[in-house]
């Protein structure tokens, strides 16, 4: 590389760090780490929910002095926590038109104790889509070569333009450090900010996948997901699903790993009517179902 691109690249990471420093703001997080928050709107930030301590008001460091926030929702699954400041006048990010795509250099921009961080890596593959939890599909993750440092979780991770391709955590992968893309980023929040959590759907039962052997078959379906159990009271039990039913499809999608049925049970979905194809037998049937919406002491 020449020594003019090497200096327009290092101009183009300074400038980026620059522009994202006024929207993130840093926070004493559980066990007294740094915590990071990116600044999304005027009155809003985001934080790593695994940070987090407690549903209660906080106070945070902005680039401009000390402001207290309270916490909207949180949710473990997406390591995701919306707070936000009455009154506020925070600097939001400015997020990506475009997805990163694997071999770009991006920033991971955060604050520390000592003050604003900013480490360079690249994009080194993008995977997904990943069911991070009961009825919420992460579309894609954002891998790099970036590792966790102090500050990083819930931190921006942003292109050579200074602009927000992601949110960082180092909870939805064993310690290794990803981003949340702004789009699925985006989704969140909106459940966030109008319900104070991830809404899901919940049917209420357990099961296993099994190749239906072709006797029992009825129509092109080659599997289908064994029920092997229901909870009482559930939507499921309300259904009058049974144990040993195999359900085939709902509302004409494919049941052939429970993540179909995760993936499914999306939180717009809580409170409509769906149908449960399954087999009883060698004998299909038809069981409508109202889809409810998982707690934190459904299974």
């Amino acid at each position: 590389m020449s020594d003019s691109l090497a200096q327009q690249l290092s101009n183009d990471l300074a400038g980026a760090a620059s522009r994202t420093a006024p929207s993130v703001v840093l926070l004493r997080g559980r066990r007294r780490r740094a915590a990071t928050g990116t600044v999304i709107d005027p009155q809003s930030f985001l934080v790593s929910d695994h940070l987090l301590d407690a549903d209660e008001d906080v106070r945070a460091r902005t680039a401009d002095g000390e402001v207290t926030a309270r916490v909207v929702g949180r949710d473990a699954g997406t390591d995701l926590a919306l707070l936000h400041v009455d009154g506020g006048t925070l600097t939001p990010v400015t997020f990506a038109a475009d997805s990163v795509r694997v071999g770009d250099i991006v920033l991971a921009v955060g604050r520390t104790w000592t003050g604003l961080v900013a480490h360079p890596g690249f994009v080194t593959h993008l995977s997904g889509p990943h069911q991070v939890s009961p009825g919420f599909r992460l579309e894609q993750a954002i891998h790099t070569s970036l590792e966790p440092f102090s500050g990083f979780s819930g931190g921006a991770l942003v292109n050579v333009r200074g602009e927000v391709a992601g949110i960082s955590t180092s909870a939805l992968d064993r310690g290794r450090g990803l981003a949340i893309p702004s789009r699925d980023v985006t989704r969140v929040v909106e459940s966030l900010r109008r319900h104070g959590r991830l809404r899901r759907g919940y049917l209420g039962l357990s099961s296993l996948p099994v190749a239906l052997p072709e006797r029992q078959r009825h129509g092109p379906a080659e599997r289908g997901l064994l029920v092997t159990s229901i909870a009482p009271g559930s939507p499921a039990d309300e259904a009058k699903v049974l144990v040993g039913d195999v359900i085939v499809a709902i509302d004409g999608t494919s049941a052939v790993r429970p993540d179909d049925l995760a993936a499914y049970l999306s939180g717009d979905r809580v409170g409509q009517r769906a149908a449960l194809h399954v087999l009883r037998g060698a004998s299909p049937l038809q069981l409508d179902v109202t889809i409810g919406e998982r707690t934190s002491e459904s299974r």
